[in-house]
């Protein structure tokens, strides 16, 4: 297993969970750059065409009641801090939440949480404040290896993904019709439906092209979890973007 570590260059953390690719190293053995803040990688999927929820970020309880006032309820309220990976695990996450006491006592509890878990936030908490979005959640996750170059996979999302349940990973790039045969063979349309396995292969095929040498190539993962199989499409409710 070291060895193993040595040629991929691996460093062993694992910034979003036992189902989230492991952090690698650049060039000479330093750890790559921090995570991005999920407000700014929610702006670069939306710059590269791809759908994510209505919100924006507060930086106070006030801020994010007037933000709130703006959106559909019910909304989901979570820590926007390129520190914290793991926002449930510290209770930086609040779904469900509806009406002005609702989104008072959601910031209140976000940001005491935040404060207990001793995660540095020098300019105070941030807040995503957004529509809350239903559907099959998966993880969607575009990684480029240094060995093994770039690849897609697809897995269980939302909380289930800390159970690792992968359907399949396949080298990129690869071919719309390839992509929607490889999603044929892990039983993906058995699963989710004709319709919503035909919306995830449009996503996948667009995100694997993005990150073979569209806008998203600059990146080394880019991890979609959960994305959500909406009736309107597909929305990436949250994002984890590593250069």
């Amino acid at each position: 297993m070291k060895a193993l570590g040595k040629l991929y260059g691996v460093s062993g953390a694992r910034p979003n969970g036992v189902g989230g690719p492991a952090r690698r190293t650049n060039g000479g053995g330093a750890a790559g750059d921090a995570p991005i803040s999920e407000v700014e990688g929610r702006a670069l999927l939306e710059a590269a065409g791809f759908a994510v929820p209505r919100g924006g970020v507060a930086s106070s309880e006030d801020e994010a009641v007037a933000l709130a006032a703006s959106l559909r309820q019910p909304l989901v309220l979570k820590v926007s801090e390129p520190a914290v990976a793991h926002k449930g695990r510290i209770g930086g996450v609040e779904i469900g939440v509806v009406g002005e006491d609702g989104v008072r006592e959601a910031w209140r509890r976000i940001a005491a949480n935040v404060e207990a878990s001793g995660t540095p936030a020098p300019s105070g908490v941030a807040v995503l404040v957004a529509e809350m979005v239903f559907g099959p959640e998966l993880l969607v996750a575009a990684l480029r290896d240094a060995v093994a170059g770039p690849t897609l996979t697809i897995a269980v999302g939302g909380w289930a993904a800390e159970s690792g349940a992968v359907f399949g990973t396949t080298p990129l790039p690869t071919s719309a019709d390839d992509l929607a045969a490889l999603l044929e063979r892990w039983g993906l349309p058995r699963l989710l439906g004709e319709e919503r396995a035909g919306v995830l292969a449009r996503f996948a095929d667009g995100l694997s092209r993005s990150f073979v040498d569209g806008d998203l190539a600059g990146y080394e993962t880019v991890e979609i979890n959960p994305l959500m199989l909406t009736a309107e499409g597909a929305i990436a409710a949250d994002v984890l973007l590593l250069r």
